[in-house]
């Protein structure tokens, strides 16, 4: 299914254009309780692409609100609309995103620019825009920008993603691994100016 994942790289334009149309998408959802119809969007919003995506807190410390991640056959639009969707509701870590609460969350977007698969993961994988897909079709990855925050390894990068699938943490040594490079972006203030690395 990876495979139909356009290889593109994102500008800091397309990066301002992905995170409006979350954004929008998550004003929609939390005021109406609606999902945004996709109808005819551009042909950055129009290819198929792949995202891994999260929404938190503004509040001090941060906290991870919602996380998604979609690497299916589907437009770029599709994706954000429903990584986005699922994020502010109560099936991802918890409750749901209320109305009130806009103001007061940011967005972190990883979209994917290409996807490859590695036999020698540690020596492939660049910490900060790489994530390592175990067994993909669950939600075994790890926010790409998380390693570097925490300090971690290629190899302990590999081993809590494995985890994450409630697999043994060795479960990636010898085995090919899917590798999704991103280009992660974030907001620097809810509804604001976009970060792009």
């Amino acid at each position: 299914i990876m495979s139909n994942i356009q290889t593109y790289i994102y500008s800091k334009e397309d990066g301002d254009h992905i995170m409006k149309y979350a954004r929008d998408t998550l004003e929609i959802y939390a005021k109406e309780g609606q999902k945004m119809d996709v109808g005819s969007v551009d042909d950055l919003l129009n290819m198929r692409g792949g995202l891994f995506l999260r929404i938190k807190s503004t509040g001090a410390f941060g906290r991870v609100r919602g996380n998604a991640g979609s690497f299916g056959n589907q437009r770029l639009a599709s994706a954000i609309i429903n990584s986005t969707v699922y994020a502010a509701s109560n099936r991802s870590i918890g409750s749901e995103i209320a109305r009130n609460e806009l103001s007061n969350v940011v967005f972190e977007i990883a979209p994917i620019e290409r996807i490859r698969i590695s036999d020698n993961p540690v020596e492939d994988i660049n910490i900060g825009v790489d994530v390592p897909i175990i067994n993909s079709g669950g939600e075994g990855w790890i926010y790409p920008t998380d390693p570097e925050e925490y300090g971690w390894s290629v190899e302990e990068y590999l081993s809590r993603t494995c985890e994450k699938r409630d697999l043994d943490p060795s479960h990636w040594e010898g085995k090919t691994v899917i590798i999704a490079t991103t280009r992660p972006i974030q907001e620097a203030e809810p509804g604001g100016y976009t970060n792009i690395r």
